[in-house]
């Protein structure tokens, strides 16, 4: 809200300071110093609604037992638990809007010591789920191809003198 009612560009927000807000009660609005000591130094103004809210902004914070900060981007690092203190943190923002972040090196995704239980993992779903139906599929098949040659054999048997006979009919009733 402070950027839009008063103008600001977001590269001036990171050198804003308790002490560039100066209350104006006459006219319910803040004056604001912007890129103060330079050579781009000016004043701009908030609007009411937004001086109301740094009003209760800053009455919460003081609730809350908190001290208020000497920048406005302290509520926003406390709000996602970033520390300034560490360089990788520090964002250096230009007054122009842009600005340059220093990364540090992410760990790594998965830690190796959970790449062998993966392993297992993978392991078993593969074999249960591909190798062991077929396997099966292979054991049954192969005896039902043994039962099928135990059957033509049978058959051959009958026909083995080239007559079929009562001798042979007796085989096939069990």
């Amino acid at each position: 809200m402070l950027l839009i009612s008063s103008g600001l560009r977001i590269g001036a927000v990171s050198d804003l300071r308790l002490r560039h807000l100066k209350r104006i009660e006459e006219y319910n609005l803040y004056r604001i110093k912007v890129y103060e000591n330079t050579k781009d130094e000016y004043y701009t103004f908030c609007t009411p609604e937004c001086a109301d809210m740094i009003d209760s902004y800053l009455s919460y914070r003081q609730q809350s037992c908190e001290k208020p900060s000497a920048s406005p981007l302290d509520a926003i690092t406390d709000f996602f638990y970033i520390k300034l203190d560490e360089p990788e943190a520090k964002p250096d923002i230009t007054k122009f809007g842009t600005f340059t972040a220093n990364f540090k090196e992410l760990p790594a995704p998965l830690p190796t010591e959970y790449w062998t239980s993966l392993f297992t993992v993978v392991v078993t779903a593969l074999v249960g789920s591909w190798l062991t139906p077929t396997i099966i599929g292979w054991r049954k098949a192969k005896k039902q191809g043994r039962k099928l040659d135990y059957y033509h054999q049978e058959v051959r048997d009958l026909y083995s003198d080239d007559r079929l006979d009562k001798n042979d009919t007796s085989k096939l009733m069990y």
